[in-house]
């Protein structure tokens, strides 16, 4: 086996490790603020689905709290055609939630959106395989 090909059969392997390793697979970005009714709905959601979903990686953010995370909340609704942006809004991937009402109904959507998004990672390339950009 020559050098390069040695490197990238390590490169593949690693690539199909660390993301393991990390646990981490999906990802669910949260606006919300506090005294917000809806937002106390979607923590108990949010903290059901963390239960049931190792891979889940969940990230909070205040817009009561933080500028920027309003800033960001503005920028992604704006972004998204929407005029008024509101709390909690969800995001997975490029999809935008607003709104909590249930989790039959809101939840039921969140689920399907992060099911989505897991189909829809990238692969890594099997071991005895390098895919580049160079080519």
């Amino acid at each position: 086996m020559s050098i390069a090909r040695a490197i990238a059969w390590v490169a593949a392997l690693l690539a199909c490790l660390i993301p393991a390793a990390m646990g981490a697979t999906a990802e669910l970005e949260i606006f919300t603020r506090q005294g917000c009714p809806h937002c106390e709905d979607a923590r108990e959601f949010v903290a059901e689905l963390e239960r049931e979903r190792a891979d889940l990686r969940v990230i909070w953010r205040e817009v009561d709290r933080d500028e920027r995370a309003l800033a960001e909340l503005e920028r992604l609704s704006r972004e998204a055609g929407i005029d008024a942006p509101g709390v909690p809004t969800f995001r997975i991937g490029r999809a935008l939630v607003l709104g909590f009402e249930s989790a039959d109904t809101t939840g039921a959507r969140i689920r399907a959106l992060l099911d989505a998004a897991g189909r829809e990672a990238p692969q890594a390339a099997p071991p005895d395989e390098i895919e580049t950009g160079l080519f």
